[in-house]
């Protein structure tokens, strides 16, 4: 089920890395959790109490479709704002 946020999400592309990093909202401390569905992809819920999600960290993102991502990840992204 995807989540929707009030808080901005904002994408960074390492291309050296080949790493996105999502981030929802202001910077956090999180823990990074892999997802089970798709290879690559890290899921980071806050260190709070209610353990939301507040972000995302995508290794290999250029050999990913994004229609998979939009499956795994639990948040919408707008991909219109990734920059080149």
């Amino acid at each position: 089920m995807l989540e929707q946020l009030d808080a901005e999400v904002s994408l960074d592309y390492d291309e050296e890395a080949d790493v996105l990093y999502i981030s929802i909202g202001a910077p956090r401390a999180a823990v990074s959790i892999a997802s089970r569905s798709l290879p690559g992809l890290f899921i980071r819920h806050a260190f709070d109490g209610n353990q939301d999600v507040c972000g995302a960290t995508v290794a290999g993102f250029s050999e990913l479709r994004r229609a998979d991502l939009d499956a795994a990840l639990p948040f919408r992204v707008d991909w219109d704002k990734l920059r080149p």
